[in-house]
């Protein structure tokens, strides 16, 4: 894994969800990795950063059975009368025979620089209370950890995830600004094939191994890699589907712009 770093600017069935998330005690639970997937239990989290990181970020997770009420509590850390809720858009993941289903919850009018709590709610199972933090709105030095061709070797791959957690959480450890880590730039090749869902599931079990010890999500930027073709990426990482596959990603997250050529 390579760190990189740069500057950042930024320009720029509801009564039974009601009853269930009422309901919902928000016990804060332990934030190890590899949850199960069993029912709808949420597991194979991930935050994703696709446009102003410092007010929005998208939250994702899985569940082996389909469920009915997909939804996220969040707050800023310590501010429980912030809290609020979003509803998740929830499918079927293409690409073989294993039931496997995605939700997506989009969180908008964030603040910068603020970190949230966030707890995942499939039915009557909840995951573990984790945290993020946005990214700052002003010029700032910091630092991006970047990336890639994690599709072989899975057990070399969980290794890195963990020694990724490790030095995300080390980071944040000390007063000096500009070693701390914000997010994951992922370059594409995530997995050999990219219509295999088991794959895919597999990675985004492994994944959740960069979630540090006290429950931090490290956002990931993700760009797609020539190995990347087929629909499931466009639902682990919650994209449009395109016509075509593109040669390259890009992010425009104010300035600079982050592009990758695979």
């Amino acid at each position: 894994m390579q760190r990189s770093r740069s500057l950042f600017s930024s320009d720029t069935a509801i009564l039974r969800l009601a009853l269930l998330l009422h309901a919902t005690i928000l016990v804060a639970g332990s934030a190890q990795a590899d949850a199960p997937l069993e029912g709808t239990t949420p597991a194979q989290w991930r935050l994703l950063w696709k446009s102003d990181p410092a007010t929005s970020a998208t939250l994702c997770w899985s569940t082996a059975a389909q469920g009915k009420v997909h939804a996220v509590k969040f707050s800023e850390r310590g501010r429980p009368d912030t809290e609020g809720t979003r509803v998740a858009v929830s499918g079927r993941y293409t690409g073989g025979q294993l039931e496997l289903y995605y939700h997506h919850a989009h969180l908008t009018d964030l603040k910068p620089e603020t970190a949230y709590d966030v707890q995942m709610i499939s039915d009557d199972e909840v995951s573990p209370i984790l945290y993020f933090v946005t990214a700052p709105a002003g010029d700032r030095e910091f630092s991006i950890l970047h990336g890639g061709d994690s599709r072989s070797d899975r057990a070399t791959r969980r290794k890195m995830n963990e020694r990724i957690a490790r030095l995300f959480e080390a980071s944040h450890q000390n007063d000096t600004p500009n070693d701390d880590i914000l997010a994951f730039a992922h370059g594409g090749d995530y997995i050999a094939s990219g219509p295999n869902l088991a794959e895919w599931s597999e990675w985004m079990s492994d994944h959740e191994l960069t979630t540090t010890s006290a429950g931090r999500l490290l956002p990931t930027i993700p760009a797609r890699g020539n190995h990347d073709h087929g629909r499931p990426f466009h639902e682990v990482f919650d994209c449009r589907l395109l016509p075509t596959i593109p040669a390259r990603g890009n992010h425009d997250h104010g300035r600079p712009f982050h592009e990758v050529f695979d």
